[in-house]
């Protein structure tokens, strides 16, 4: 949050925490968009989908990639 006050969702962290899963995708809160980590779970907030961002995964590979996209322009 832009006043750097935690405001998500206190069961779902406590949740992530205690159960460590590989991912957590999440849109709760909208102006805090980015990537995050709480322990061994990366946290994916896209924001907004009106912005044109959305979350993006790879789990297939040696390394998983969690990632903010923004969608591209349609061409033509």
């Amino acid at each position: 949050m832009r006043s750097g006050k935690h405001a998500g969702s206190i069961a779902v962290r406590q949740f992530i925490e205690n159960h460590q899963p590989l991912a957590c995708f999440t849109g709760h809160i909208h102006e805090s968009f980015g990537v995050d980590q709480i322990g061994a779970t990366h946290i994916i907030n896209p924001g907004k989908l009106k912005t044109g961002r959305y979350a993006y995964a790879d789990v297939g590979g040696k390394e998983a990639i969690f990632e903010v996209r923004k969608f591209s322009p349609a061409i033509g």
